[in-house]
């Protein structure tokens, strides 16, 4: 467990269970606080009460888009870093979420290649937080 990333909040957003299953397992064996959910309505009822740290999501969930997850996590908090996955490259969708501020990554990626771009983010995030 990696105490730097202890009680940081993930909020993973996948409609396919085996990839929700494995990028939740990295998360708390590293220390994340990581909240998983398999569908677009159950993320969005989260973030109705909630406002992680992180949110990684998928583009497609179902008839919704993972980018407007991305949109209402970042109206309410404007330091949530963003991650935006997708099954294959899309320029059109990898503009969107660069607009938004979000790291678009193409599935299937490697471990490394997965917390590499959370490296940046958790960087974000500590020069965000306020001092104590």
């Amino acid at each position: 467990m990696n105490p730097s990333h202890e009680h940081t909040s993930v909020l993973v957003v996948d409609d396919n269970v085996a990839v929700l299953a494995v990028l939740a397992r990295w998360l708390k064996e590293c220390g994340y606080d990581v909240t998983a959910c398999r569908s677009y309505e159950d993320a969005r009822h989260f973030l109705g009460g909630h406002s992680p740290e992180i949110l990684i999501t998928d583009v497609r969930l179902g008839a919704f888009n993972g980018l407007q997850l991305a949109i209402v996590a970042r109206e309410r908090n404007e330091h949530t870093q963003l991650v935006v996955l997708s099954g294959f490259e899309d320029p059109s969708i990898r503009q969107q979420a660069e607009a938004i501020g979000a790291t678009f990554l193409i599935k299937p990626f490697a471990r490394e290649d997965f917390f590499g771009v959370l490296r940046p983010a958790r960087r974000a995030i500590s020069e965000a937080a306020p001092e104590r």
